[in-house]
């Protein structure tokens, strides 16, 4: 829209006359291009916003015409990436087809708007990418950068578009897992997935939060009374762990051990010579030991120099030393904890609890595991932390678990949880037992409680969260 003096004048008038009733109203923002006529210019546009109160000058440059047809994009990069900053910024659907803003766009120099943000590390960083374009001026747009590790968890959302799922399969003869939950059969079994970084060597590679490579972590072996080697081999049978399209799937292999030559007896043995019985050192004569009196004065032992009021204490055994009492842990005043977060790690019985900023370690007798593509976590476990009492019906095979007066009743082989109050529950998956113990599926658990499950990705904070990126669970109580 074009401005003349006049224009201005009239319109200001207006904005007086508004002000006088008392109507609130917004300044006129010109461009100092739009004033009429065109050889005024910047200066006799800025004369006239002098003159008109409630008129104000505003410089026509890329950035003012661009700032409302932009947004911030994610950007999804693995551990150690250079970052493209031109893809954290795009067009506003409604200007995909702006030729012009595609033109300021494309000729646009992006960089992370200072101090900068710490990539070095896996996890999320927000902040704001800096638009400079070609007549120097510019704009700032809030963006993410997702950062993940080599080697990913199979769910993670924001992993970089090119990762590659990679699948880890146990052949007949192996095992892996607490208790032998898994054991290869005729056909490969599936027994965990994750997403890599293209390239990468999964026998090289050490998770931070593992602490090893995934063969460490899966550490098959050779099933019960089989003697040998497991070694992981690809698709072709290769011992080729580098990560791409065509290599993403790895097996663990038995090789059994050769049987040990047995011993043959000698043909000739030789004859050894017939001992004398008396040079034999059980019937030699023991030697006699000379008394004291026939000692040297040298060899005989002094006592005149010797204290016998002091009595020397034999150095104590260590099955006698005293064991350290244990301390009484103790836990904090009421009103003192403000959250206490669980994290249970996937294939690991050591977990974590954090209270107020406090990190311990504990173990627990059933680590969780993944099948199917779904994270199991003993129920028992879960029911304690959130502070429910747990019993157990052997007769009838059912868990009962009470908390604020509802007890929620669980039974093998069947997907109903019976309420006490009546109602029920009916689950998508049927309890399962691993090493004595009542196993079920994260989002199975969150609905016999009652309490909410998540990924720790999808911005809400809820009371069980799946954290991808460390392969963990957390549980967050007050």
């Amino acid at each position: 829209m074009k401005y003349s003096k006049e224009k201005i004048a009239r319109t200001t008038f207006a904005l007086a006359l508004a002000a006088m009733i008392g109507v609130q109203t917004m300044p006129i923002n010109v461009l100092a291009n739009d004033c009429r006529p065109e050889d005024l210019g910047k200066a006799a546009c800025q004369q006239i916003a002098n003159e008109n109160p409630g008129v104000q000058v505003q410089e026509k440059t890329v950035a003012n015409s661009m700032k409302d047809k932009l947004e911030g994009k994610d950007i999804k990069i693995w551990k150690g990436d250079s970052v493209n900053w031109k893809d954290g910024v795009g067009l506003k659907d409604e200007h995909k087809d702006d030729n012009g803003a595609k033109e300021n766009l494309e000729g646009a120099e992006m960089t992370d708007e200072k101090p900068g943000r710490d990539l070095s590390q896996a996890g999320t960083r927000e902040g704001n990418v800096n638009v400079k374009f070609k007549d120097n001026s510019e704009l700032s747009v809030k963006n993410k950068v997702y950062v993940s590790d080599q080697v990913t968890g199979a769910t993670n959302p924001n992993a970089p578009d090119n990762a590659v799922k990679i699948t880890f399969y146990l052949r007949k003869g192996t095992k892996a897992g607490s208790d032998n939950v898994y054991e290869g059969q005729e056909n490969p079994v599936e027994f965990s997935a994750y997403k890599a970084m293209p390239g990468v060597d999964v026998s090289k590679y050490t998770n931070p939060i593992i602490g090893g490579t995934i063969f460490d972590l899966i550490a098959a072996k050779g099933s019960e009374g089989k003697k040998g080697t497991v070694k992981w081999v690809n698709e072709k049978g290769e011992t080729d762990y580098k990560v791409s399209a065509e290599n993403k799937n790895f097996y663990a292999e038995f090789i059994e051990a050769p049987e040990e030559p047995k011993e043959k007896p000698e043909e000739n043995p030789p004859v050894k010579p017939e001992e004398n019985p008396q040079e034999k050192p059980e019937n030699k004569a023991p030697e006699k030991r000379p008394s004291e009196d026939e000692r040297p004065n040298y060899m005989r032992p002094d006592y005149s120099s010797r204290d016998y009021s002091k009595v020397e204490e034999k150095p104590k055994a260590k099955t006698e030393e005293k064991k350290e009492e244990k301390k009484e842990e103790k836990l904090p005043e009421k009103g003192e904890v403000k959250t206490v977060e669980h994290y249970l790690y996937l294939n690991k019985a050591e977990y974590e609890v954090n209270v107020n900023g406090k990190l311990e370690k504990r173990i627990m007798d059933v680590e969780p595991f993944a099948l199917n593509g779904r994270t199991m976590v003993p129920v028992r476990f879960i029911a304690e932390v959130l502070g429910a009492e747990v019993s157990w019906n052997q007769e009838t095979k059912t868990a009962s678990f009470s908390k604020n007066g509802i007890t929620a009743k669980l039974t093998l082989g069947s997907k109903i949880v019976q309420l006490s109050d009546g109602r029920t529950i009916e689950l998508d998956a049927e309890p399962m037992v691993k090493n004595d113990r009542i196993v079920l599926p994260l989002t199975n658990i969150a609905k016999i409680f009652a309490i909410s499950s998540g990924d720790i990705n999808d911005e809400k904070a809820d009371d069980i969260e799946w954290d991808a990126e460390n392969m963990r669970v957390i549980i967050r109580t007050k």
